[in-house]
């Protein structure tokens, strides 16, 4: 682990040192920076997921996740998590989807 200008990088991965000052909006501001798929494993890119883990300290990563999974009237068996992976990674689904939803949020 290091540290480097208010960011915590561990393994090649970089998470905000206070990460409640920042959105997934603001961290989700352009199609280059969104992931799909197996291109999160990319470590300069996040999935929505991803984006999510990186802003907001864990009890308030799962109460924002609820929130994402209720608006998207997401269902079945799967963990928050994961449905949230599925959605983010459908066929088809585009940066916009994205954007549309965490602004319509403001998450």
């Amino acid at each position: 682990m290091s540290k480097k200008e208010g960011k915590v990088i561990v393994d090649g991965y970089t998470f905000l040192e206070e990460k409640s000052s920042m959105k997934v909006k603001e961290l989700l501001s352009s199609p280059e920076i969104w992931a799909q798929g197996g291109d999160v494993w990319n470590k300069n890119v996040h999935c929505l997921g991803t984006a999510i883990e990186a802003c907001y300290p864990s009890e308030e990563c799962k109460q924002i996740r609820e929130l994402v999974v209720d608006k998207l009237l997401l269902e079945g068996e799967e963990c928050l998590v994961d449905k949230i992976m599925h959605w983010n990674d459908t066929e088809g689904r585009t940066f916009e989807d994205v954007r549309s939803l965490i602004e319509d949020l403001d998450i």
